[in-house]
């Protein structure tokens, strides 16, 4: 392979020309943008928007410290759209865009510390965000196809940062040079405080890259544990929630009684033949590296959380399947270290046929990767512009959330509305209302159970319906039509129930007061006697729309 003589030029090259291909999709949501996480997180921004100093929990009636969602990254979020009047998915489109350029500005530093090679960076940014199976996607995923929709949420930006602590670190203890004590500290307590799993994955890391290259000296323990306490207080000491309460609240287990934190453990612990892919030829260099006793804390991170990833297994340790994006990343950047040694060797090799052997078997699996990656991806943004069947064609491209972001002139803030689970998630991302269900539960928060029933009962038991509207004083009731329940999925699971949206139960909403909308896609209902919200003061960016009521028609 022909390099350019400055590695650096070479790996800006070969970043941009990712990086068009990533900006290219990552400016448009997702097309199931509605299931994702980012609801949480846009919903967060709108929130943070209106009020930065006491704003209320994104999702429900509530006040602002129920929700742990507040996070630098989000307030920076809340800064652009408030600075410059932008829709929400731009913002998100315009941080996914700076947090892919600071990833690939941390690889490149990380990996030329590490290991001393300026021509290393350019191996390690592909094999991290292309030597993949089918992969893992969503929070902490850093996959390519996953860096398209999540490159902005909390979990990846942590993840990024760690790439700069980790080098900063370096730094220090190959050099003992103290300008760096301040940076370390500084941006561990921003990890931390960002998504405190991460946080604590980092220290994990810091730790051992202390007791793998810094054991000599006490001094660098000495600024991982002021990094540590500094974290710790930060986090206690942050406005927006209770760290000490969420912190308890993962170490007692607690997440195991909601479905989404089992679900997301049941599917980090499944396929991973399959889902890692050729990242498993990792493996080969790792063991090469630990019995030459070289790059030692890439043997030990990978053992290190290998074992705890089986351990979240074997004892049911809801968030250690996490673990599994970290065993990925160690077995990725030693893979890429042999993989540059192979096309680039430093001297002839002894055994030259077998180094051949080994050139063919990982270029050929960074390859497979790469085109999975590729598929993956075009798999799911493709079809929002080409049409396969019944001939091919170019689409206009439509918003994936259009439907719902065509309900902002019938609802304001102060709305408090009554949907379906799944409806209900999407709708605090795309107008200014609270709900009453969360389809992803928030630690701490166990009333969501009691939520989700209670709108079950409301949908099948007319006669619940009033005390459930005053209950969460419910402002108006929102029937998504487009939502049929699946025939095989169990209709008295409360957080799978969809209401049929069937002639008898539309007739009996509407009654309940003024019919607001009823088109193709909803029937949205004003509850007749319900509290009226107070109109916001900022008026330019949610004063409401005069709400149109139109006539019900069969």
């Amino acid at each position: 392979m022909n390099f350019l003589k400055d590695a650096s030029k070479t790996y800006c090259l070969v970043f941009l020309a990712i990086f068009a291909v990533f900006a290219g999709i990552a400016w448009q949501p997702l097309p199931w943008f509605e299931w994702s996480d980012g609801c949480e997180h846009a919903a967060t921004v709108r929130e943070l928007t209106c009020s930065m100093t006491s704003p209320k929990n994104p999702f429900l009636d509530l006040p602002g410290d129920t929700s742990p969602r507040f996070v630098p990254s989000i307030i920076i979020m809340a800064f652009l759209q408030r600075m410059f009047s932008l829709d929400v998915f731009v913002v998100l489109g315009i941080m996914s865009a700076i947090c892919f350029v600071f990833l690939g500005w941390g690889v490149y530093l990380f990996s030329k510390e590490f290991f001393r090679d300026d021509r290393q960076g350019l191996y390690t940014l592909i094999c991290i965000l292309f030597l993949w199976g089918r992969g893992w996607d969503g929070a902490n995923g850093f996959m390519f196809s996953s860096l398209v929709f999540n490159a902005y949420y909390p979990s990846v930006v942590s993840f990024i940062g760690i790439f700069f602590g980790l080098t900063i670190l370096l730094k220090h203890i190959r050099r003992q040079d103290w300008k760096s004590f301040i940076g370390f500290v500084a941006l561990s307590c921003l990890i931390a405080l960002n998504h405190p799993v991460t946080g604590a994955f980092f220290f994990m890391l810091a730790a051992l890259l202390i007791a793998t290259e810094g054991y000599q000296s006490k001094k660098n323990f000495y600024m991982f544990a002021a990094a540590l306490v500094a974290a710790f207080f930060t986090s206690v000491l942050w406005p927006y929630h209770d760290f000490i309460k969420s912190a308890f609240f993962i170490l007692k287990g607690q997440g195991n009684q909601f479905w989404e934190y089992n679900q997301a453990h049941y599917w980090l612990y499944s396929q991973q033949l399959s889902r890692a892919g050729p990242a498993f030829l990792g493996l080969i260099p790792l063991a090469y590296f630990a019995v030459k006793n070289r790059h030692r804390f890439l043997v030990a991170g990978f053992t290190a959380f290998f074992i705890l990833y089986a351990a979240g297994y074997i004892f049911h340790i809801i968030l250690l399947e996490r673990c599994i994006f970290y065993c990925m990343l160690f077995l990725q950047l030693a893979f890429s270290r042999l993989l540059k040694n192979v096309i680039e060797p430093a001297e002839t090799p002894v055994h030259l046929t077998l180094w051949k052997g080994i050139r063919i078997v990982f270029v050929t699996g960074l390859c497979a990767g790469f085109f999975i990656q590729l598929y993956m991806t075009g798999k799911v943004y493709l079809p929002q512009w080409v049409a396969f069947t019944p001939q091919f064609r170019l689409k206009s491209y439509e918003h994936p959330l259009k439907k719902y972001i065509d309900l902002k002139p019938y609802l304001g803030r102060g709305d408090i509305v009554l949907a379906d689970i799944f409806t209900s998630w999407v709708l605090p991302c795309t107008t200014d209302v609270k709900v009453v269900p969360l389809l992803h539960n928030i630690p701490c928060f166990f009333e969501n159970i009691e939520r989700v029933h209670d709108t079950m009962q409301f949908f099948i038991s007319p006669g619940d319906r009033d005390g459930i509207l005053k209950k969460y004083r419910v402002t108006h009731v929102l029937i998504n039509k487009k939502k049929i329940p699946d025939e095989k999925t169990p209709s008295d699971i409360p957080y799978r129930f969809i209401p049929r949206p069937e002639e008898g139960l539309l007739s009996s909403l509407a009654g309940m007061g003024t019919v607001v909308l009823d088109d193709e896609n909803f029937l949205l209902v004003e509850v007749e006697g319900a509290p009226r919200p107070q109109q916001p003061a900022d008026k330019t960016l949610y004063g409401k729309t005069p709400r149109p009521s139109v006539p019900l028609e069969r």
